[in-house]
């Protein structure tokens, strides 16, 4: 079952995602994407069938790929899993969203996170690499009440400029928050950024 605005986003019409097999859908991924793909979702299958159905609900994963859209070019997306359930160790069903963020991409590479909040201290890990092994993000640190207000306007999708506008301050000294702000959080580009914000609740 697929919804959205399939026939803008994928080069297929709605009715050709009925019972479409993963992979005829691995097949609309960049090939410079498709390996880290399969083994982002193998190693995250994997993740989530040594764990309960309660630990599932507290883990949010998101990935960073390149996939065709309706005029065959390939844009960036973000994949979620809003919602999961599992049964004897395998899926039962799996709620994914698509959205596109090649507006919020610069520099990027295909990326996987993972949020896992099931310990006392909630842990964001991150893998960029065919052969999966997760990442911790260092501890970072806090963010300014300014730096804050950056990361937000960055997630509506304003650039620096308009911020600087926004703020009253000069287009200088957004790009300083933004060194800032990348420095301390650990990211390489806007991308990363917005999912780190996601998870981490600076944003909606």
């Amino acid at each position: 079952m697929a919804g959205g605005e399939l026939e803008v986003a994928t080069p297929l019409h709605k009715n050709e995602w009925v019972g479409i097999s993963p992979m005829e859908i691995g097949k609309m991924f960049h090939p410079l994407d498709v390996a880290k793909m399969q083994a982002f979702t193998v190693f995250i299958s994997d993740y989530f069938a040594r764990r309960t159905q309660k630990e599932i609900n507290n883990v949010k994963v998101s990935m960073l790929f390149r996939m065709l859209n309706s005029k065959n070019e390939y844009t960036w997306r973000i994949l979620s899993y809003p919602k999961i359930k599992y049964e004897n160790n395998l899926p039962r069903y799996i709620f994914c969203l698509i959205s596109d963020c090649t507006h919020l991409v610069n520099e990027p590479e295909s990326t996987m996170f993972v949020f896992d909040n099931n310990d006392k201290e909630s842990v964001l890990y991150f893998c960029n690499e065919e052969t999966v092994e997760l990442k911790r993000f260092h501890e970072k640190k806090p963010l300014t009440q300014r730096e804050t207000e950056v990361v937000k306007l960055l997630a509506k999708g304003l650039i620096s400029k308009e911020i600087a506008h926004l703020l009253g301050i000069s287009k200088n000294t957004v790009e300083n928050h933004k060194q800032n702000i990348f420095e301390k959080t650990k990211t390489k580009n806007i991308a990363e950024l917005i999912t780190y914000a996601i998870k981490n609740k600076l944003v909606d």
